[in-house]
């Protein structure tokens, strides 16, 4: 069965130095947009994300939300684009409907993304493509606990050290 990503891979591999994406003032090529979106693939499947599971996408949009969606594509996941104008109260409500383990945001988003996070029964990790990783590790005290992942896989973003 033929997907967009079976025909992005096409183009990968025919024209991997050509434009991809152009979106405002940035630029990428067919090669480094695909090993964006494999580097991403390959944190979600390390993350034990399954075939049609939900990752959230709280993110603006540029070139980065791209090649998460690629990312998340290649893993056989759905995404789910979340409006980042969208009160907290709506995004809550989305997130827990959906069920989704993976929240997937930028660094500017990070008082509303850790909001959400602390609130959410269903969310497991949430993920700054420009910083740091969380993870809901113990939830005993009232609040949960977190630490920051490091990835051994650069994704292509700045991906720290450090605790909670």
């Amino acid at each position: 069965m033929k997907n967009v990503i079976s025909f992005f891979e096409k183009q990968v591999a025919k024209h991997p130095n050509e434009i991809a994406v152009e979106y405002k003032d940035s630029v990428i090529t067919y090669s480094k947009l695909s090993k964006r979106a494999n580097q991403l693939t390959d944190y979600l499947l390390g993350q034990n994300a399954k075939k049609d599971d939900t990752v959230a996408l709280f993110l603006s949009r540029s070139i980065n939300m791209i090649s998460t969606i690629f990312g998340i594509e290649k893993a056989g996941c759905a995404y789910l684009p979340i409006n980042t104008n969208n009160p907290i109260s709506r995004i809550k409500d989305i997130l827990d409907d959906s069920k989704s383990r993976i929240l997937v945001t930028e660094s500017k988003f990070k008082d509303s993304a850790l909001e959400v996070f602390y609130n959410s029964p269903f969310l497991e990790k949430l993920v700054f493509l420009d910083k740091n990783q969380y993870s809901k590790t113990n939830l005993s005290g009232g609040y949960p606990k977190f630490r920051t992942l490091f990835l051994q896989v650069k994704i292509g973003w700045c991906i720290g050290l450090g605790t909670f």
